[in-house]
């Protein structure tokens, strides 16, 4: 898709009308690249019962898309702040979407660990449902990250699948 058409999608992504950004999902679903990541992540984490559609909608295309340019911008972005509030429904997104995140495993898991139990638990699938090798240095930082995190949080509500999750990581240490 060429960049001109590429801007005009993301200017009409932002229009206060609801059918105009439909109708820019809609062409994204057919067209999508790496450009369109962070715009479509950022209609993800609209609330508001006026957004509820534009938000699935847009989850739903990330979730889709196949473009490695595109995969690679997604994980490059699920840890900056204005995301953080929907970390649990990305997380998901990079689950569905079949990236090879065994390079991000890390990231992955420090960005769960600050959110919410459900982005924990998407943590745990996409590890569990890994398809590569997670790189040893991966899994290491990620357990160090994640015994950080009892040590300074033991009366956590998350406690159960924090514990879990160091679990899931211990057993990836022994497929190596």
């Amino acid at each position: 898709m060429e960049s001109k058409k590429q801007q005009e999608l993301i200017d009409r992504l932002f229009s206060p009308d609801e059918q105009v950004v439909l109708k820019a999902l809609e062409a994204i679903k057919e067209d999508g690249s790496a450009k369109m990541v962070e715009p479509l992540m950022t209609l993800v984490c609209k609330t508001g019962e006026d957004w509820a559609l534009v938000s699935e909608r847009a989850l739903h295309i990330l979730s889709s898309l196949k473009d490695s340019k595109a995969h690679t911008a997604l994980l490059e972005a699920i840890d900056k702040e204005e995301f953080s509030s929907q970390t649990d429904r990305l997380l998901s997104a990079i689950w569905q979407s079949d990236i090879n995140a065994s390079e991000d495993v890390a990231k992955i898991v420090r960005v769960a660990l600050k959110a919410n139990y459900m982005a924990i638990f998407e943590a745990i699938t996409i590890i569990e449902s890994c398809e590569y090798v997670i790189p040893e240095d991966q899994i290491i930082e990620s357990q160090l990250a994640v015994k950080f995190y009892l040590n300074e949080n033991p009366k956590s509500e998350k406690l159960e699948i924090v514990e879990n999750l160091l679990n899931t990581l211990n057993k990836m240490e022994s497929y190596e």
